[in-house]
């Protein structure tokens, strides 16, 4: 009887699970929503589509965030969205969107100015 050493068992092991995945053939292999990726595949939904479906949402923004919380809102230039330029954008916008606004302000109770102006911030 021969005996494997440690280092032969983990070379094994290694060539075994890499090689696995393509001999079986399947893209979702090892993957709790694998069966259901390959049915929409067999349904006629395009592998690709499936996968980005699938694919695990991007990092958090931390640095950005961070940097937000670093801001004195005190400090900031709020007379930038106070400009001719700026409020004509904003009543255009109101103009364009006012069936909506409208909607909003009769389900939430808030004036559709009010709406625009925050949007406008």
């Amino acid at each position: 009887m021969t005996f494997i050493t440690a280092g032969v068992f983990r070379l094994l092991f290694v060539t075994i699970s890499i090689l696995m995945p393509a001999v079986a053939g399947g893209d979702f292999i090892g993957d709790i929503f694998g069966p259901l990726k390959e049915k929409l595949i067999q349904d006629g939904l395009d592998r690709r589509q499936v996968a980005m479906a699938f694919s695990p949402p991007p990092p958090p923004m931390f640095a950005t965030v961070s940097k937000t919380l670093r801001m004195r809102e005190g400090r900031l230039n709020y007379s930038q969205f106070l400009t001719p330029a700026s409020l004509e954008k904003a009543r255009a916008f109101q103009r364009i969107h006012d069936r909506a606004l409208r909607d909003a302000e009769i389900q939430y109770g808030v004036d559709s100015s009010v709406i625009v102006a925050i949007l406008l911030v």
